[in-house]
């Protein structure tokens, strides 16, 4: 380990326009973070880092902000730090920071935290959220080191599409129907169809039922405007995003979703993002039958993708056993933290 460093400086980007030195720091140091925790995908190139950032900062539902730690003028560490502007959870600030190998115990994360300790005041904000994952081993001591306490374990799955057991999936995809006979699944494309978005909205407010262990957060807010929001940035970055839906015949209304994203960026991986079932529709398979129809698919039309990756909290038994049966394994382990501002602040020693 190197001593401390000579000088640290920080930098806010401009996320619309950032300076070219920027965006290459952006880059260098994800590609870094990427060689420890997801050594398979793909690196982001400059292009990609600069319209996944136009994409963020067109967005209106949340506050994104973007900084960089400069050690002796090489990029050395980089903080992302998230507010909502919708009302919920205003005394939250969530904060995912990164320092390079070879300039980690020099101060960068210190610098990086009062940036964000700064921020979290100014917007009036109490508690910091942030994320480790078992592939940088550097974090959970830092964060212990803040007074923060973990809150919740998330469970990072992956699957080999080649080892998808496909007589299951033809099992689940006859059993759906046969279990709801009064819903129809429906592909919805890109951007979301109008006529959908309010009960779309609906549906995945239902992400609020998913065990958060102890974390301090309340529901989050799921409006016609943060789908847009959400779709927006997908398609800035150059995501194609699939969404499958279960519908009720009766009355058109949806009680269920899944949605995938796949990026040319990064062709060999799809992610698996949110599986959710309304409270009322659930027991009679939907989950199964959702996932399974996305996985049918994506072995008939995605030739590109050779893995499949999703998260789970630890505590949400349900999805974690549809996840197992469907052979996903465990790829990397994620601990959520939380520290309210005033402790961190205190531990590093500001004012």
């Amino acid at each position: 380990m190197g001593g401390a460093a000579s000088s640290i400086v920080s930098t806010e980007l401009d996320l619309a326009q950032p300076d070219p030195r920027h965006l290459e720091a952006v880059v260098a140091l994800q590609c870094s973070h990427l060689a420890e925790t997801r050594p398979h995908d793909a690196p982001p190139t400059v292009e990609h880092a600069r319209r996944a950032l136009a994409g963020v900062a067109a967005q209106r539902n949340f506050a994104v902000r973007v900084a960089v730690a400069w050690c002796d003028g090489a990029a050395a560490g980089l903080a992302e730090m998230v507010s909502s502007r919708k009302g919920d959870n205003a005394h939250l600030l969530q904060v995912e920071a990164y320092v390079m190998p070879s300039e980690r115990r020099r101060g960068v994360g210190t610098r990086l935290l009062e940036v964000a300790i700064g921020r979290a005041r100014a917007e009036g904000r109490t508690l910091l959220i942030g994320t480790t994952t078992d592939g940088v081993a550097a974090g959970e001591p830092f964060a212990r080191r803040l007074g923060a306490r973990p809150g919740l374990v998330s469970l990072v799955y992956e699957v080999a599409l080649a080892e998808v057991d496909t007589a299951l999936l033809e099992a689940w995809l006859r059993a759906g129907p046969e279990r709801a006979p009064d819903v129809e699944l429906v592909w919805l494309g890109s951007p979301y169809p109008e006529d959908q978005l309010a009960s779309l909205a609906t549906v995945m407010r239902a992400m609020n039922d998913i065990p958060l262990g102890d974390l301090q957060l309340g529901d989050r807010t799921v409006t016609p405007a943060t789908l847009r929001d959400q779709d927006g940035m997908q398609r800035a970055r150059g995501d194609e995003r699939w969404t499958l839906v279960a519908r009720r015949r009766k009355d058109g209304a949806l009680v269920g979703a899944t949605e995938t994203l796949w990026s040319p960026a990064n062709p060999a991986v799809l992610v698996q993002l949110g599986t959710v079932v309304l409270r009322e529709a659930r027991g009679h398979g939907l989950g199964r039958w959702l996932k399974a129809a996305m996985l049918e698919r994506a072995l008939r039309e995605r030739p590109e993708a050779r893995v499949v990756r999703t998260d789970n909290a630890s505590q949400n038994a349900p999805m974690q056993a549809i996840n197992d049966a469907l052979g996903f394994r465990v790829a990397l382990t994620e601990t959520v933290w939380q520290v309210e501002v005033d402790v961190a602040a205190e531990a590093l020693g500001i004012s």
